[in-house]
């Protein structure tokens, strides 16, 4: 029987799925019709926009500059991560791009934990060492497709490490 804030996370967790999934998906059909730019740049302008909403209504203090410089190079290899991983649904890649991005972007702030402070639990390891054949499996692609399937990966791992070095920012604030 899970506690009451076991159940919450589990829920919190779900949900950020469900609205990180939708995200992507209705970001690599918006760049199907406009340019990835365009896209990332009406999506960041809206979560900029929701931001400061909810800054005012918490009554949010202004971040120390050591805090902003470090959110905004954040943002920066965010925003480099979703135009690239943008780019990728708008070819036709998200089968190859989404889950070699996803890998990557979780193994690099691990890597820089394990450096910077301890080293990962033996079950985390278990998870990044399954990781890798699943990324060779999905990349591996069909015959006749290795171009199509090379570019695929290309753009995961320039996403991935795009979004490994946004978490990796973004948890110096």
């Amino acid at each position: 029987m899970f506690s009451a804030l076991g159940s919450i996370g589990i829920f919190l967790a779900l949900s950020s799925a469900l609205v990180y999934g939708g995200a992507d998906f209705v970001g690599g059909l918006a760049t199907r019709r406009s340019s990835q730019y365009q896209v990332l740049a009406l999506s960041s302008l809206a979560g900029v926009f929701l931001m400061i909403v909810f800054a005012f209504i918490w009554g949010e203090d202004w971040p120390p500059l050591k805090a902003f410089w470090w959110a905004t190079l954040a943002g920066l290899a965010g925003a480099l991560g979703l135009a690239v991983l943008y780019y990728g649904l708008s070819c036709g890649q998200a089968a190859i791009v989404s889950p070699v991005s996803g890998v990557l972007s979780a193994v690099l702030p691990v890597i820089f934990a394990a450096v910077t402070d301890s080293l990962p639990t033996p079950v985390q390891l278990a998870g990044f060492i399954l990781a890798v054949p699943a990324i060779w499996l999905v990349s591996a692609g069909q015959p006749g497709q290795e171009a199509r399937t090379k570019s695929g990966v290309v753009l995961g791992l320039l996403a991935g490490v795009a979004f490994g070095f946004f978490f990796i920012l973004i948890s110096q604030v």
